[in-house]
């Protein structure tokens, strides 16, 4: 997940310039601040044109909605440089998930959860994702990439929502940080390999959670999507199951190659799949605590 900081400080120093302008997202920005002046044009780019600025990068926010992103450069005695970016994403679950892809320690010191690095802040709140940058690493910079992120958190007046489906998910042996929201099939492989095919139908109308379970030596993982009907989720069910079923295996119960195993089920309108469990028990009972969650729950 670091590497989309580093893709961040690439695109920053490649100084590239966008093309429209976005006014509403500069008024969550300070003009200056302790002795750091706004040095440049604030840069902007809409959906049509993020491509352009993002080369092999853009499809992670254009897949969570993206609208648009303002980009801003503070400078001190003419030398070092800060950058400062927002993501308006449309609403607060896109921000949420952009957030998941970076997210490496539970944190929440700016926004609704952060992610801290030495030169780098990154957290997201409402629709916005935000990334600050110290170009140059010297301690003035470290300190005021904090007052920065202060400021915009300070600035963002509202909070958002958290995905629903985040609500079924069990907590024993949660890795916290690892859960990854999104609903676009790209990100289906992002923890384990699943398919190269979308044979969950995995659309915008869908909310899609992966997860870790365990530590490293019995690690598990969870996949569970909400549909908008229990005909979606059906037909999704069975598609799966043309694919990991085997004459041999027991309904939802599949053993891989590796000694590891596969349980998933349809319970309502969700789909559930446990995946390299490494016993039979392990991912049967993985499954039963998240059907259990939507019953007591009344999902």
């Amino acid at each position: 997940m670091f590497y989309l900081y580093f893709i961040q400080l690439f695109l920053i120093l490649s100084g590239q310039q966008m093309d429209t302008k976005e006014p509403d997202l500069s008024q969550l920005l300070p003009l200056s601040i302790t002795g750091w002046e706004k040095t440049e044009n604030d840069s902007y780019y809409n959906e049509e044109s993020l491509f352009n600025y993002i080369n092999g990068g853009a499809e992670l926010y254009i897949s969570y909605g993206f609208n648009n992103v303002i980009s801003r450069r503070y400078s001190r005695n003419g030398n070092s440089q800060i950058a400062v970016e927002i993501f308006d994403m449309g609403n607060s679950i896109n921000a949420y998930g952009v957030f998941t892809h970076v997210r490496e320690e539970m944190d929440e010191s700016y926004g609704q959860g952060s992610q801290l690095y030495e030169d780098a802040i990154l957290f997201w709140k409402y629709r916005y994702y935000v990334s600050v940058v110290s170009l140059d690493g010297s301690e003035d910079a470290q300190l005021t990439i904090k007052n920065i992120a202060e400021y915009i958190d300070d600035s963002i007046s509202e909070t958002g929502e958290l995905p629903g489906v985040l609500r079924v998910i069990p907590e024993r042996g949660l890795v916290d940080e690892s859960v990854l929201y999104f609903h676009h099939p790209a990100w289906i492989n992002s923890l384990y390999y699943i398919s190269d095919e979308n044979i969950l139908n995995i659309d915008n109308q869908t909310g899609c959670i992966l997860a870790r379970y365990g530590d490293k030596k019995d690690r598990s993982y969870l996949l569970a999507i909400r549909y908008s009907t229990i005909e979606d989720a059906k037909r999704a069910f069975n598609q799966f199951y043309k694919v990991f079923s085997e004459e041999k295996d027991s309904p939802g119960l599949s053993l891989m190659e590796d000694g590891t195993w596969i349980a998933y089920t349809r319970h309502h309108r969700y789909f559930f799949g446990v995946f390299h469990a490494s016993s039979e028990i392990l991912a049967k009972d993985l499954l039963q605590e998240t059907i259990d969650r939507i019953d007591s729950q009344g999902l």
